[in-house]
């Protein structure tokens, strides 16, 4: 695991990943090619480097909270407010690491609502910019792709939400929460606008599900369909090609759930659920779980994760946000959503819902199986090549790790 279940910071100096602090770990993503496992340590201001072959971490983004004005700008300089999602995105050869910043929910001017990316090409020896997202990056430097500083934290234009792609460098938006790529595109949950909006190559962004500032719940066209809240987003890697995607309501009229979009001309089965079949160029949203909320069930969904024939999220107690997440389930996609493959924590029955406590005892903790587990507030989730799963706790401040169960 990384973290030593308590909140702090000792500096970005490399250090072996039981000894650096994290404070209200975050999103996740994995490179399988380097072994490299990116965190987004939130309350610190930086994005963190796990390497999962030595067990070293090290700082590859951010020095704190602060402005985030300079373009082109070292890594190291990099000022956040609340990094959230991650996503690894190749460009013509290169790969670059995409990160979502936020303002803590606050509507505000001159504040950090962006996406951004790093080139992880390094800066030595000298190499030309590569262009991602319309957006040309230096070697080993960090710019904007979507927002605007300035304009700050701000609800996008609803009259420009739907069926139009605004360039979205400079376009106002407001605490966008996970990302996650379809190798080609970037998806973005617009946690505070109620909706998710697709990033071009071209620079441009539109709305995909929902209408931006209207929230609510319905299925159907993505045209029509609403949604509230939007947390986690991963897109479907059995149809990454088509863009289609899973995303999860943390609440909505009572209940939490675990949506589909489906962008293929054929109907696509998710356990018990048929997704119909779309019509280019809209696509279909169905409801694929949902947890109505009472005193001893869940009601808040957080983290999703998604391997060829698991899917997993996190979910914890009613209204209780993040820090009431107590479990992460796993189901085996190609059956009926019902018999779990894997929990990691108490079941959402139990009756007072039940968590890990904070902080945790690490002598008791590790090294047991997961049905023994207790966590408290998990809130990202990432599968990597081989089928393990990374699991962020944020109210513990510690990453942890369920090898593969299948």
């Amino acid at each position: 695991g990384v973290g030593r279940a308590r909140s702090g910071h000792l500096g970005d100096s490399p250090l072996p990943a039981t000894q650096m602090y994290l404070s209200q770990p975050g999103e996740m993503a994995v490179d399988n090619t380097s072994r490299k496992l990116y965190v987004s340590d939130s309350a610190n201001g930086r994005i963190r480097r796990v390497d999962l072959l030595t067990g070293e971490v090290d700082t590859v983004i951010g020095r704190g909270a602060g402005a985030a004005t300079t373009e082109n700008e070292d890594p190291t300089n990099v000022f956040m407010t609340t990094p959230r999602g991650l996503a690894l995105v190749n460009s013509s050869g290169t790969d670059f690491l995409v990160y979502a910043d936020q303002n803590n929910g606050n509507v505000a001017a001159n504040a950090n609502c962006l996406i951004r990316g790093l080139n992880l090409t390094p800066a030595s020896p000298p190499s030309a910019a590569t262009t991602l997202f319309n957006v040309a990056i230096n070697p080993y430097k960090v710019s904007t792709l979507v927002g605007d500083y300035t304009l700050g934290c701000q609800a996008w234009n609803t009259a420009t939400a739907n069926g139009t792609s605004p360039v979205a460098l400079g376009t106002k938006i407001h605490n966008p929460e996970a990302i996650s790529s379809d190798g080609t595109n970037l998806y973005i949950a617009m946690y505070s606008d109620h909706c998710i909006v697709k990033l071009t190559p071209a620079g441009t962004m539109s709305a995909v599900v929902g209408t931006c500032g209207t929230a609510g719940l319905t299925d159907g066209s993505t045209t029509t369909a609403l949604i509230r809240f939007p947390y986690g987003i991963v897109v479907d890697p059995n149809y990454s090609a088509d863009g289609n995607f899973f995303f999860t309501d943390a609440v909505d009229q009572g209940s939490g759930r675990v949506r589909y979009v489906n962008f293929r001309t054929s109907a696509v089965q998710i356990g018990s659920t048929n997704v119909p079949a779309a019509t280019s160029p809209n696509g279909i949203v169905s409801t694929i779980w949902f947890q109505a909320t009472s005193p001893s069930t869940t009601g808040r969904i957080h983290g999703i994760a998604a391997f060829s024939s698991q899917l997993c999220f996190a979910s914890g107690a009613v209204n209780d946000a993040h820090s009431g997440a107590h479990n992460v389930t796993c189901y085996d996609r190609s059956s009926p959503l019902g018999p779990v493959t894997l929990r990691v924590g108490p079941s959402e029955s139990s009756s007072p819902p039940i968590r890990g406590g904070a902080p945790l005892d690490n002598t008791t903790q590790e090294g047991i199986y997961s049905s023994g587990a207790l966590v408290n507030g998990p809130y990202g989730l990432a599968f990597d090549s081989s089928g393990n799963l990374y699991i962020s706790e944020r109210n513990n401040h510690i990453v942890r790790m369920v090898r593969r169960w299948w």
